[in-house]
C-alpha cells in the first residue's frame, strides 16, 4: 500500500501529506489510480482499508482528532467476490510427482508449497521462518506470525519426507528449515523498530515473490491452466479437507485457525464448485 501511495502522490505532485490534508478527492484519486494500474477490486479495497487503518491509529495516538476522520465522508469501493483458485487432487498429485534437481530453487519452491499444504495451508511467512528447533517430539511447533498463537502439528509421513529433503541440503549451522531467508533478517521478526520490521517484511515479500515465480514455472511444466501462488496451498488444503472430513466445518475451521465458523463457510463457498457440479449432475440425471 505504501509503495502504491507514494507512487500516486508523486505522480500527482501532492508531496508528503499530513493527515489533515487528505480529503475525499485525494482518496478518490488514489482509488482511480489503483484501478487504472489494473488491480482487482479486492486489492483496491485492501489498499484503502490500510489507509483507513492509519487514520484510526493516528486518532488512537492522538496525532489527529476524531473530526479529522475523512472516511466519514469518503465511500469505500466495493470489493467484488472472486473465486479462489485451488489445485484439484489430481493436479496436486502431479505437482508432488514432478522431479527437479536437488538443491535447485525450483525444487525448494515446490517443497515449500507442499510443506505449507501439509501444515494445514499455513501462510508462507510461517513456512519461510520455520527453524529446525521447531521440530521436536515428532511435532512441528511454532508461534504464528499473524496472531502469535501456537501452532502444533504431528509430523506425518508426508511432512517427514519434506523435512528429510531439506535435511539433505542443509548447510552447517543452518537454523532455518527452508534455506531462502537471510537468517540475520529473520531475527528482526519481532522487532518493535519500524525500520527493522520493514526490512523483515521486505525480505518475506521478496522470497515469496521468488517462490511464486518458480511455482508458475512448475504449473507450465505440468500444463496446469491456473495461476499458482503460495496462498493456493491454503485454498487447496481447505478444499480437500472439507471433502475428506465429510463436511466437518469445525475441523476445517480449527485447521485454518479461523476465529469464527462463518469465516470458514464464506472461505469455502468461494472454493467449492465441485460439490455443486456433482449435485447438479444428480438432479438433472433423470
Amino acid at each position: 500500500m505504501l509503495n502504491n501511495w507514494n507512487a500516486y502522490t508523486e505522480k500527482e505532485k501532492l508531496g508528503d501529506l499530513d493527515f489533515r490534508q487528505i480529503d475525499v478527492n485525494i482518496l478518490k484519486g488514489f482509488e482511480n489510480y489503483l484501478f487504472k494500474k489494473g488491480l482487482q477490486s479486492s486489492t483496491v479495497y485492501s489498499n484503502l482499508k490500510r489507509v483507513r487503518s492509519c487514520f484510526n491509529m493516528a486518532i488512537k495516538e492522538q496525532l489527529i482528532g476524531v473530526g479529522d476522520y475523512i472516511f466519514k465522508a469518503y465511500t469505500m469501493p466495493k470489493a467484488k467476490a472472486t473465486k479462489k483458485e485451488k489445485l484439484t487432487v489430481d493436479e496436486l498429485k502431479m505437482f508432488i510427482a514432478q522431479k527437479y534437481e536437488v538443491g535447485s530453487l525450483i525444487k525448494t519452491s515446490q517443497q515449500s508449497f507442499l510443506l505449507a499444504f501439509n501444515l494445514a495451508g499455513v501462510r508462507i511467512e510461517d513456512v519461510l521462518t520455520l527453524q529446525w528447533e521447531n521440530v521436536k517430539n515428532a511435532r512441528i511447533e511454532y508461534a504464528m506470525a499473524k496472531t502469535g498463537a501456537i501452532n502444533s502439528f504431528q509430523i506425518t509421513p508426508q511432512i517427514e519426507t519434506i523435512l528429510n529433503y531439506f535435511k539433505s541440503i542443509k548447510s552447517e549451522n543452518q537454523k532455518l528449515i527452508i534455506p531462502l531467508m537471510d537468517e540475520k533478517i529473520v531475527l528482526l521478526k519481532s522487532s518493535k523498530k519500524e525500520d527493522e520490521n520493514e526490512l523483515y517484511k521486505k525480505e518475506v515479500s521478496r522470497k515469496t515473490a521468488l517462490i511464486n515465480k518458480f511455482l508458475n514455472k512448475i504449473k507450465e511444466d505440468l500444463a496446469i491452466d491456473k495461476k499458482i501462488s503460495t496462498h493456493i496451498a491454503r485454498h487447496t488444503f481447505a478444499s480437500i479437507a472439507i471433502k475428506k472430513s465429510n463436511g466437518d466445518i469445525n475441523f476445517v475451521q480449527n485447521a485454518l485457525k479461523h476465529s469464527n465458523p462463518k469465516v470458514t463457510q464464506v472461505y469455502l463457498s468461494s472454493l467449492d464448485d465441485d460439490s455443486m457440479d456433482d449435485k447438479m449432475k444428480d438432479v438433472t440425471d433423470l
